[in-house]
């Protein structure tokens, strides 16, 4: 069964991608692998391009932990739900401007990982998933960067997303969002940047970043 005309469907494309970034898919691959659909057709549905039915909204609901309401435009009432909704409007208002926000993300992320909470730039590197030369070439624009890992490389390390990705002050969560923000990830979800990291890396960071809600 499709959506109802009254859904709004570029509120679904947003609302299902912020929801597997907000359960630590930053990969749509990955995503799409824990979903059990292809990766080109959970991209198309992020994207626009294939409309989900609500069979299909509720198997990716159930996969990323938020309801299908939330995910058709509901209100959100969970922490997951409040996140995915903070990642959903960045997705929106980057819309229409990546190549211009783009210019400023290996700045951005130079800075988040001169500011993180942990002890060098080894365990930054540790913490996102990610090797450091990864990172460090995505600093000094080696190699291309996109809005999907930039927002993960946010919450790897601890700053706030609308910061990574829009400039947007401050850099670190206000008290307010610690509430938000600090719910368990469940270990099993964690697949923060996926490739180049093994189970046994895989588990530790699920534990080094639990609680990052």
């Amino acid at each position: 069964m499709a959506l109802s005309v009254t859904t709004n469907v570029n509120e679904v494309c947003f609302r299902l991608r912020g929801s597997r970034l907000a359960a630590g898919w930053i990969g749509v691959a990955a995503g799409a692998d824990s979903v059990g659909v292809d990766c080109g057709r959970l991209e198309a549905w992020e994207c626009g391009q294939n409309i989900p039915s609500r069979e299909q909204i509720a198997q990716v609901a159930a996969t990323f932990q938020v309801s299908s309401e939330f995910i058709r435009g509901g209100r959100p009432t969970t922490a997951r739900e409040r996140l995915a909704e903070r990642l959903a409007a960045i997705l929106r208002s980057a819309e229409g401007r990546l190549d211009v926000l783009a210019q400023e993300w290996p700045k951005r992320l130079k800075l988040l990982r001169e500011k993180h909470p942990f002890a060098d730039i080894d365990d930054a590197a540790y913490n996102c998933g990610r090797l450091l030369q990864t990172i460090l070439k995505h600093e000094r624009e080696e190699i291309p960067q996109n809005i999907d890992f930039q927002i993960g490389y946010a919450l790897a390390l601890r700053a706030r997303p609308e910061f990574a990705v829009l400039t947007v002050l401050p850099l670190h969560p206000r008290p307010h969002e610690q509430v938000e923000w600090w719910e368990p990830l469940p270990s099993s979800s964690m697949r923060l940047l996926g490739k180049e990291i093994g189970k046994e890396w895989m588990r530790k960071l699920a534990n080094a970043i639990e609680g990052f809600y």
